[in-house]
């Protein structure tokens, strides 16, 4: 895939432009130990995709359904331990008004509801599709009850229940309506650091600067 690269900047300047949210964000958690490899290999068997978990970008920050769904900053994703591909949706402000509407409602529903779907999450691993908390979800889940909130998704046949490998395979396939506005890579900017030839599985990628 041929992806804009972003800078930090490039993701704060995202972020602070609240008629373009809400923003689909896929990451993968780079590996920095052997469990962390294995953890990445096992994870990507399952999703047979680069990317791990999603989340929502909204005005206030991130929405990310973890233990409990709630809202973390930017900066939790900078760590130089994560990768971030940014999904632009080109909806209109109601449809997209929609969206942060009902993310809005899940965020201040009653904390039990905002928790973790385990149950859902073997589910998707075991591809058993009832295996599941109707009243729960697991992030791409959450991600995509949000998103089929608006008619123009909700007609391109989105799954209720897409891991977010799935997400991502979808996201491809709609470009005219979710576009891909850049990927965030700290290895990529260490390996300009030091002259060093990015990873192998990134040189598609085109350098290029917002």
């Amino acid at each position: 895939m041929m992806a804009k690269l972003l800078s930090e900047r490039d993701l704060y300047r995202i972020a602070a432009t609240p008629e373009h949210l809400p923003a689909l964000i896929l990451t993968d958690k780079l590996p920095t130990s052997a469990s962390g490899t294995v953890f990445a290999s096992v994870t990507e068997l399952i999703t047979q995709s680069d990317v791990n978990h999603s989340m929502l970008l909204l005005p206030e920050g991130l929405a990310t359904q973890e233990k409990t769904y709630h809202v973390v900053g930017l900066e939790r994703y900078l760590d130089g331990h994560h990768r971030i591909e940014v999904y632009r949706l080109r909806l209109d402000r109601f449809e997209l008004g929609a969206i942060l509407a009902d993310a809005r409602r899940d965020l201040a529903d009653h904390w039990w509801r905002k928790l973790y779907d385990w149950l859902g999450i073997m589910g998707q691993a075991l591809h058993i599709s009832w295996l599941q908390n109707p009243l729960k979800y697991y992030c791409s889940e959450r991600c995509a009850k949000h998103l089929r909130r608006a008619a123009t998704i909700a007609a391109l046949g989105l799954p209720t229940q897409p891991d977010p490998g799935d997400l991502k395979r979808w996201a491809l396939d709609h470009p005219y309506t979710v576009e891909c506005a850049g990927i965030y890579d700290p290895r990529l900017e260490e390996s300009s650091a030091d002259g060093a030839d990015p990873p192998s599985s990134l040189t598609g990628l085109r350098r290029t600067r917002g």
